[in-house]
């Protein structure tokens, strides 16, 4: 039995993870095939194939990642691993070569940076953000991050899976910095180079962060909250004692409106409307919310300039009852 592997480390978990099989027999017969988690070593699924003499197999369905992909939380800048998962086929003792996974929710050809935002991005002291980066196994990264007022910081990571996080946290630099120029670079070559506008906090900014339609974390500072509104309700029953509450429910509605951005920023906003985990980020506190509604204002050109969103927050407290 001939077992191929053909989709590459790093092919998205929302598209195909395929196999090849081919029996060398040209009489058709059943084969069972066995999907591997090969971090632990596990059978996780079985097919049975009736009457074949090759076939493809995609395994997509079956495979998972160890851990929830989230905003990182970590406090100064600094490279670390993402999530990744390898998986094979197996039959009669034999085994394909494995394919790894990671959050990538689209093709890549690593070396690369994953983002669905520009490379000249806006952030404000004291915030920070985040890049997902894909290589290969034992790869090294370096990067050499410079601010206008004359500060620099090099590091540098070997990652064992070739899945990196980069942090880069405006508290590593002086107050006062204008700019940030991040140069990233891979097994000693370029890789990207990203710039930065460092702004000063806004006390009613609100800063999200969500999971783009790359599987890359974005995250995007509104200016204002145009407006809140809260909810509140209460369930209650009469008892001998008097008067209980058996549980309470809140939810705050926010309205926010972006700043008039260039159309490849607010084409980046838009994807927030369908993501699949959005989040409220003040300071080390991640707060998940549901985006209801999303409305693009375009200019007199007809080009995206703004986003308007309306968010839930939501919060459940029980009663004594």
């Amino acid at each position: 039995m001939i077992l191929t592997t053909l989709s590459h480390d790093f092919s998205p978990r929302n598209s195909a993870l395929r196999f090849g099989i081919e029996s060398e027999s040209d009489t058709p017969q059943d084969v069972e095939i066995e999907v591997v988690d090969c971090d632990n070593d596990t059978t996780i699924a079985r097919q049975r194939l009736r009457k074949v003499t090759s076939a493809e197999v995609n395994i997509a369905p079956y495979a998972t990642l160890p851990a929830e992909h989230r905003p990182t939380q970590l406090v100064g800048t600094s490279f670390g691993e993402l999530p990744t998962a390898k998986y094979t086929i197996r039959t009669d003792g034999v085994e394909a070569t494995p394919i790894r996974i990671s959050v990538n929710r689209c093709e890549v050809s690593a070396p690369t940076i994953v983002t669905t935002m520009p490379l000249d991005r806006t952030i404000a002291y004291g915030e920070r953000d985040e890049l997902l980066l894909i290589g290969g196994v034992d790869d090294h990264f370096a990067a050499h991050i410079e601010s206008d007022q004359g500060d620099d910081l090099s590091l540098d990571y070997t990652s064992p899976t070739g899945a990196v996080r980069l942090t880069i946290s405006t508290e590593d630099f002086e107050r006062n910095i204008g700019s940030l120029s991040v140069e990233i670079t891979h097994n000693g070559e370029w890789l990207t180079t990203l710039h930065y506008r460092v702004v000063r906090a806004r006390d009613k900014s609100l800063r999200l962060a969500w999971i783009s339609e790359k599987g890359s974390i974005e995250r995007y500072t509104f200016p204002a909250i145009a407006k809140a509104q809260r909810k509140s309700e209460k369930h209650t029953i009469t008892t001998s004692d008097g008067l209980q509450v058996v549980s309470s429910t809140s939810e705050q509605l926010l309205l926010l409106n972006s700043r008039y951005e260039p159309s490849h920023i607010t084409k980046a906003l838009a994807e927030i409307i369908s993501s699949t985990k959005v989040w409220i980020e003040r300071r080390n506190n991640l707060h998940e919310v549901e985006v209801l509604t999303s409305v693009i204002d375009s200019n007199l050109f007809g080009e995206p300039d703004s986003v308007r969103l309306t968010l839930r927050q939501w919060g459940i407290k029980e009663g004594s009852i």
